[in-house]
């Protein structure tokens, strides 16, 4: 049998898998008695965590929400994943850099022995997009505040590049480091850019989803109008041209012509 502290960390993780679980599974998974079942339900109530009983025929417990963040267990291949996913998340989002930082070091003292140099080798440094319109990482409470609004299908009030608006939020899609929205003005499907957004009040008005009429990812990719304004950037560039041989007026032979060389500027 195994002991209290271990036995109490089984069941909370077979309870955060959602599923709502008998007294009868649970006892044979955790090889114990009734009155010892009851006991390892109140260690985590006490701990925190929401038990709700469920009744009936098909009744028993299940992990209730508003508790104790229960503890995530990860196969080595979600490890390493998240180990990846942390070092790179600050180059999109602003705000979790701290946060990001604790859960990597969080992650990576955890990781067994044997499974350190496969994350050693994730190991990067990110360097922002410099060369395809640039922005800097988006505010994570901007992220959070819309991508609500997207969950609970809430109609959001606010100002795209000082254009007021009131629209129906479906999607959020990241594109080359650039978080835009895909939403509904009620006439039309807009894509706008996130980090363009001022947020108004929540108006707490719910809408009715409906359908995309392409994936949104293929929304943002064929929305010319997204808001992605190239800077202006002077540059020279030189071009050298291999002309079609011409024939001089006075020669019926062909004369070699010569290559030519032009400076563009392109902004």
């Amino acid at each position: 049998m195994a002991t209290t502290s271990a036995r109490t960390l089984t069941l909370l993780s077979l309870l955060g898998t959602g599923r709502t679980y008998s007294g009868r599974e649970l006892r044979e998974r955790l090889e114990v008695s009734e009155r010892t079942l009851r006991r390892d339900v109140d260690t985590l109530r006490e701990l925190g965590y929401v038990i709700d009983p469920v009744m009936g025929t098909h009744g028993g417990y299940r992990l209730g929400p508003g508790g104790a963040v229960p503890p995530i267990v990860l196969d080595e291949d979600q490890a390493v994943a998240a180990v990846v996913a942390l070092q790179s998340s600050p180059s999109v989002l602003t705000g979790i850099e701290e946060s990001a930082r604790r859960a990597l070091d969080t992650i990576v003292r955890a990781l067994p022995r044997r499974l350190r140099p496969t994350a050693d080798a994730f190991t990067v440094t990110v360097v922002p997009n410099q060369w395809e319109f640039p922005t800097p990482p988006i505010d994570a409470a901007l992220v959070e505040q819309v991508g609500r609004a997207v969950r609970q299908n809430q109609l959001l009030r606010l100002d795209h590049d000082q254009e007021p608006l009131r629209l129906e939020p479906h999607h959020l899609v990241v594109w080359a480091a650039r978080w835009y929205l895909v939403a509904y003005d009620g006439s039309a499907w807009r894509v706008l850019r996130l980090d363009r957004l001022r947020l108004h009040a929540p108006t707490n008005a719910r809408f009715e989803p409906r359908p995309l009429p392409e994936s949104p990812a293929d929304l943002v990719r064929h929305t010319p109008d997204r808001g992605d304004h190239p800077a202006p950037w002077p540059c020279l560039g030189r071009a050298d041209l291999d002309l079609p041989r011409r024939r001089s007026p006075s020669s019926p032979r062909a004369v070699p012509s010569s290559t030519s060389s032009t400076r563009e500027r392109a902004a």
